[in-house]
């Protein structure tokens, strides 16, 4: 009976702890995906006005648009009842999140600013080649990260309802 009870506590602090690191990590990658979605359309904006490259992430768009929409949800959910269950100080922090992550978007994209023309348009020509090529590092990354919020979605909703997890 000992065994059973020590048994029980166990399980019933591990999936505690699962759930609240599966909301960690979904709160994680919702920022990594905000950030990728923001450069993608920032660099696409540097490369459609100083190139003659497509809107290349724009037409991709379409194809990614709900594991994106996930993402946000998934982000402004966990802020939202962050908000409701440590209160308004989180807000600052929240603010940051997001601070960092257009700071990251800004530090990316600056070599596209500052390069000559003809670097611009290699750049341009590489940033195109990777966002086209689903097998790209950079979008193997971004699939993987978007499957793991949309297949995990209710899951990670329950974790971030769950007080116990803050």
């Amino acid at each position: 009976m000992r065994n059973f009870f020590i048994l029980l506590m166990f399980f019933c602090f591990s999936s505690q702890a699962s759930e609240s690191k599966l909301m960690q990590t979904a709160y994680l990658t919702s920022m990594s995906i905000s950030e990728f979605s923001q450069t993608q359309k920032s660099v696409e904006t540097i490369c459609t006005e100083r190139t003659d490259i497509p809107r290349v992430f724009s037409n991709l768009y379409p194809s990614i648009e709900t594991h994106l929409n996930n993402s946000i949800e998934i982000m402004e959910h966990f802020q939202a009842v962050g908000r409701e269950m440590i209160g308004e100080k989180i807000s600052k922090v929240f603010a940051e999140h997001n601070a960092t992550i257009a700071n990251k978007v800004e530090i990316t994209i600056q070599p596209f600013v500052i390069l000559s023309q003809s670097r611009v348009v290699s750049a341009c020509k590489n940033w195109e080649t990777a966002i086209m090529d689903s097998n790209s590092t950079i979008m193997k990354r971004f699939y993987e990260q978007a499957k793991f919020i949309t297949n995990n979605k209710s899951a990670i909703f329950e974790a971030i309802d769950n007080r116990s997890n803050w």
